[in-house]
């Protein structure tokens, strides 16, 4: 959704341990910062799952735009001669997912257990 961006927003890559959405994308760097953090038996494992957006790709778009904070600063940077481009062809993008009714957005989910003793 947000790639078409990219092509004239530059953003900088955060530093590797700053909070940010994407800090444990790595599951293997969750697992770690569970076991430095005096966890024990830990076990992080990734999940690809489907993330539906009920409605059109428009919809999904529009929703998507609204609702995706971190994203904001990067929309908010595309020349606006460009943003009418850059829309159409994240949208473009989104209908790739789109089965006629429900937006099935790719996703990855990491989740960890671990025992504290």
């Amino acid at each position: 959704m947000i790639r078409p961006f990219l092509k004239y927003v530059e953003v900088p890559k955060p530093e590797p341990d700053s909070p940010h959405i994407l800090r444990f994308a790595d599951e293997t760097k969750l697992a770690r910062t569970l076991s430095e953090a005096g966890f024990h038996v830990v076990n992080a494992t990734k999940h690809k799952i489907d993330w539906p957006w009920p409605g059109t790709p428009e919809e999904a778009w529009e929703g998507g735009s609204e609702l995706a904070t971190p994203f904001r600063k990067i929309m908010a940077d595309t020349h606006a001669d460009k943003k009418e481009e850059v829309v159409r062809e994240a949208i473009e993008g989104i209908r790739a997912f789109y089965n006629g009714k429900v937006v099935n957005f790719p996703a990855s989910v990491n989740s960890a257990t671990a025992s504290a003793e």
